[in-house]
């Protein structure tokens, strides 16, 4: 069937295993609309296009738009809507097809896709590709409002499902419902992965309001400084993509679409991403998961869910915040060139002692700022924490530990930083395995184990506050940081002190104790030439044994 140009559609039924072709726009730009169902019964296809594309002649630009306002369905076989317009689908609007594809497609530079929150493209199993802009490239500026984007398979588990490609080449890629969550069932595509692709000044989702997933794994791109905000309320791992073929209708022939396999998330802006259970990894071969310009913020959440991460995570000038409401394990590195990084893990924090998946680079935890790290419960296992000259705050319900072999021949330096604190529970670092520092100044508080530092080149045992940005779901940098209190001195209870310089001086500024029978190592004098050590605050004891050593240099005593 074709209309020149205005039409609306009142309902079409074709014949089983016939196919239905709607040419619109054939002589002049001109808007379609769909009041009534659109249905192919068997295993005929449906196309629906305008013909004629943007009008030149007209001032402003005309565009052939397409409104749905009931069930277009195409039985077994393929769909296809393409525009050189808008698309809108109202809250009856249904795409339908079962076990095959749908693609839908506002080619038109300034066309965009609106759905209504409740408007939905179902294919039960089959792909689903939804794409606003110039395909080929170039300057467009579509946006994408999503409904519910449907590619779930019916008494099949996920892995079985179809796959879903959302993209656009300058426009963003949003909830058409605003103040819905995943956590409560509200959800814009169900899918096995999920590919996303923004360019221009393009994105997912807004500060406000993310973007919600049900899938096994996705992708994601956002050239622009949109930025990426998505949530999924079932476990979710970042990484590679099949490539998503869709099948396009044709007057007479089918044509298969594909957008490529795609790996990592990449933004131009910031990404905010929660899911319960959330694996970042490695896809292709650049050993990067997640890069970002902006801020960084990942979550997992519910109970039991942890948070992985197999491969980098970094932003060039952001801040970083990692929160899991279990465990945290870090097997790559997390980087953050100009800001400050922070993690909390409701259980343990592990940053793995092997390294990485594409090279053999130790894995890193690096921050041009602060770095604050949490395992509230349980133990914090470190294997190499850079701050620069920033300060590292290290806090466990149970131990601090270092992940290295206990050893003698074990040097590697744990920690680089201006000023470290050392909050443990239990213990921090222990007798037959000291954790190894580059630092300034140390402050720590343990319990019963004690704690346990050796320093490279001269440390002061003093007062130390940290702070850092703690990044939340709108992705900003909030006006001022989350600062913890600042710790004084070295305090146990009843757990031992040992803490040995290497090289250069060692200066007790604020007060050393341990109750009950703990005792207490001061030293410096390590292999190399020593400093002074100089006793500036009370070094105390209940009733264990104190010892200060310093064969290569002097023992100085305060007033």
């Amino acid at each position: 069937v074709n209309y020149g140009e205005q039409a609306t559609i009142a309902g079409i039924t074709a014949a089983t295993n016939a196919s239905v072709i709607l040419n619109f726009a054939t002589q002049a730009t001109g808007t379609l609309t769909v009041n009534e169902a659109i249905t192919a019964p068997g295993t005929g296809n449906i196309l629906i296009q305008s013909t004629r594309g943007a009008d030149t002649s007209v001032t402003p630009t005309g565009m052939s738009d397409l409104v749905v306002n009931n069930t277009i369905d195409a039985g077994t076989g393929s769909l296809s809507v393409i525009t050189a317009g808008n698309q809108t689908y109202g809250a009856s609007a249904r795409l339908q097809t079962t076990n095959q594809s749908i693609d839908v497609l506002s080619s038109q530079s300034v066309g965009n896709i609106t759905m209504n929150p409740a408007a939905t493209f179902v294919s039960e199993g089959g792909n689903i590709r939804v794409f606003a802009g110039i395909e080929a490239g170039g300057s467009a500026s579509g946006s994408i409002a999503l409904g519910v984007i449907d590619a779930r398979k019916t008494s099949v588990a996920q892995s079985g499902w179809g796959s879903v490609s959302v993209g656009t080449t300058g426009g963003l890629i949003t909830d058409a419902a605003q103040g819905d969550d995943a956590t409560a069932g509200n959800v814009n595509i169900y899918a096995n992965e999920i590919r996303l692709s923004a360019t221009g000044t393009g994105g997912f989702g807004t500060g406000g309001q993310s973007v919600e997933l049900e899938a096994i794994k996705l992708s994601a791109e956002a050239i622009g400084t949109g930025g990426i905000f998505l949530a999924d309320p079932t476990a979710l791992v970042i990484g590679q993509t099949s490539a998503i073929t869709v099948q396009r209708v044709g007057v007479s022939s089918l044509t298969a679409k594909t957008d490529a396999s795609a790996s990592d998330i990449i933004s131009a802006g910031h990404v905010v991403l929660a899911a319960a259970g959330l694996t970042v990894s490695e896809g292709d071969s650049d050993d990067t998961g997640i890069s970002a310009a902006g801020n960084v913020r990942l979550e997992s959440v519910g109970t039991g869910n942890d948070l992985v991460i197999d491969a980098d995570v970094e932003t060039s000038s952001g801040n970083v915040t990692v929160l899991s409401a279990r465990d945290i394990s870090v097997n790559a590195d997390v980087l953050s060139g100009g800001g400050s990084i922070q993690m909390t893990a409701a259980r343990n924090f592990t940053q793995s002692q092997g390294t990485h998946q594409i090279d053999s680079r130790t894995v890193a935890l690096t921050a041009g700022g602060d770095v604050a790290i949490e395992a509230t419960s349980g133990a914090l296992t470190i294997e190499s924490i850079t701050a620069s000259t920033g300060a590292v705050r290290l806090v466990a319900g149970t131990n601090i530990v270092d992940g290295d072999a206990a050893d003698s021949s074990e040097t590697a330096i744990d920690v680089t930083a201006g000023a470290l604190v050392l909050v443990a529970g239990n213990g921090a670092g222990a007798a037959s395995n000291y954790i190894e520092t580059s630092i300034g100044s140390l402050a720590a508080s343990a319990g019963s184990g004690g704690v346990f530092v050796n320093e490279t080149d001269g440390l002061t045992i003093g007062s130390v506050s940290t702070g850092v940005y703690s990044i939340g779901l709108n992705g900003q940098t909030p006006a001022s940081k989350t600062n913890a209190a600042a710790v004084n001195g070295l305090t146990t209870a009843a757990g031992a002190v040992g803490i040995v310089v290497d090289s250069g001086a060692l200066t007790v500024a604020q007060a050393v104790a341990a109750s009950g029978s703990a005792d207490i190592l001061l030293s410096a004098a390590g292999s190399s030439a020593g400093g002074a050590l100089a006793l500036n605050a009370s070094v105390t004891s209940g009733t264990g044994r104190i010892s200060i050593i310093n064969a290569r240099g002097a023992i100085s005593l305060g007033a």
